[in-house]
């Protein structure tokens, strides 16, 4: 994770709270292997992208399927899950937490190979 904004815990994030009900990672919530890892949830999510994209371009970028669009289609559903009322925009980012990023990153790894933090010393 290239920056310390980005290596945030998801128990800082309010909205995560919420959705937990408790004190455990998200990552653990019974709902988020099918929201955001099942290959079915996130194709419906494609679909629905293919079938409102205006330009030819944008439905193309859709239909080719790699990791690289799981990943982002997987954030994507995350993101409208856990934060359903709130506009999200080029002026308002959500930061996605860590272990939702390792998460994601296990199932839909790059196809260089996701390489979790080694140390090297």
């Amino acid at each position: 994770m290239p920056t310390e904004n980005e290596c945030v815990c998801c128990l800082g994030n309010d909205n995560i709270v919420i959705v937990t009900n408790e004190n455990c990672c998200i990552t653990f919530h019974d709902s988020f292997e099918n929201i955001v890892l099942n290959i079915d949830s996130l194709n419906i999510v494609r679909h629905n992208l293919v079938s409102q994209c205006k330009s030819k371009i944008s439905k193309d970028r859709y239909k080719i399927v790699t990791n690289k669009l799981w990943r982002h289609l997987a954030y994507k559903n995350f993101i409208s899950w856990i934060n359903s009322w709130t506009t999200i925009g080029r002026n308002n980012r959500i930061v996605i937490p860590a272990c939702v990023v390792r998460q994601v990153g296990q199932r839909f790894p790059e196809e260089t190979g996701f390489k979790e933090f080694e140390d090297i010393l």
